[in-house]
Order: C-alpha cells, then structure tokens, then sequence
C-alpha cells in the first residue's frame, strides 16, 4: 500500500478503534484531503472522495446537528453515518489494495 493511502488507512482504523472521536477524525481528515499531493488511482481516489463529501456533511455540535438535519436532512450526516461511511471506504480502500491499486 503506497504511503499516501497508508496514512488514511491508519486514520480510518483509529477512528473504528475509537482511538479519535468522530470530531478529531473529521478534522484530520478534512486537513489531509484538502491537501494532499500525491496522486491516487481511480478507486482510491473515487473511495477518499466519497467520503470527503460524508466528512464534510457532519457537524459534531449535536444541538447544532438536530437543527441543521431539520432545515436539510440530506445534507447533514450524524456520527453514525460518518462511521459507517469510513467502514465502507476502510473497505474500497482494503479491496483496491488487494488489487494493486
């Protein structure tokens, strides 16, 4: 696995294993993404984007979260769904492994 996938693969896994709280992942991820040089084959890429747009969909404030998922359901994520979305991008990221990517 090339270093740059690497390093959201050991983030995704500190966020399953509850090492990171949602809010902490959110932030390192975001960060990383938004900056990142090195160039990604079709999956990979297609797998970090998704969940670019499932990270940057959640709001970590709970009063704040009710209210906004009030005002537009489909544009806001709770921590469930960004859970759940990093699972299956952990996933994409594991199989594109496993087929050299």
């Amino acid at each position: 696995m090339a270093d740059g996938v690497r390093k959201y693969v050991v983030l995704l896994e500190k966020l399953q294993r509850r090492e990171i709280d949602a809010a902490a992942f959110q932030k390192e991820f975001l960060t990383a993404f938004k900056n990142e040089k090195s160039y990604f084959d079709e999956p990979v890429f297609e797998a970090l984007d998704k969940l670019f747009g499932v990270v940057d969909s959640f709001e970590p404030n709970m009063r704040l979260q009710m209210e906004l998922k009030q005002e537009r359901p489909e544009w806001h994520v709770d921590e469930v769904a960004l859970r759940d979305a990093a699972a299956e991008c952990k996933s994409q990221l594991d199989r594109a492994n496993a087929a050299g990517h």
